[in-house]
């Protein structure tokens, strides 16, 4: 799995795993001046590793893929800049053509749906308390 950090560089990335109906697991922190990741709890290599391929540019590997293994993974990062704008960019190598959402997790609280987007539909739709004033969402290909 692929991450792009967008404008947030030099901070490494986090990459959690949920299954649904649980709690987001840590699996893993990669900086991308360290040779190997810091892991979570019941995460090992060589199971779970992770590399980059710039100071934005992350991967999550995954070896002998089990179906225990099927879940929703997030890669995270910070910045310590405030009120800057932060671009997240979403690769997604099959798209059927459904929407593309976005969610909103805070530690310890239920995912807060921030908007969804369609390649073809020019407007975007908002979850409640999220607006176009803060948030955007575009495709770079159709």
């Amino acid at each position: 799995m692929d991450c792009n950090l967008g404008t947030v560089t030099k901070s490494g990335a986090r990459w959690y795993k949920q299954i649904p109906g649980g709690a987001p697991q840590y699996v893993l922190r990669f900086y991308h001046s360290n040779s190997s990741p810091t892991y979570g709890s019941g995460f090992s290599s060589p199971k779970f590793t992770s590399n980059h391929q710039s100071t934005s540019d992350y991967r999550l590997i995954i070896n002998n893929i089990e179906e225990g293994d099927s879940a929703v993974y997030y890669c995270q990062t910070w910045d310590s800049s405030v009120r800057q704008e932060v671009v997240l960019n979403c690769n997604i190598q099959r798209y059927d053509g459904n929407y593309v959402s976005w969610y909103k997790q805070v530690p310890g609280e239920a995912p807060q749906y921030v908007l969804a987007f369609h390649h073809s539909i020019s407007s975007l739709n908002f979850g409640s308390g999220f607006s176009s004033d803060r948030f955007n969402s575009k495709s770079s290909s159709n």
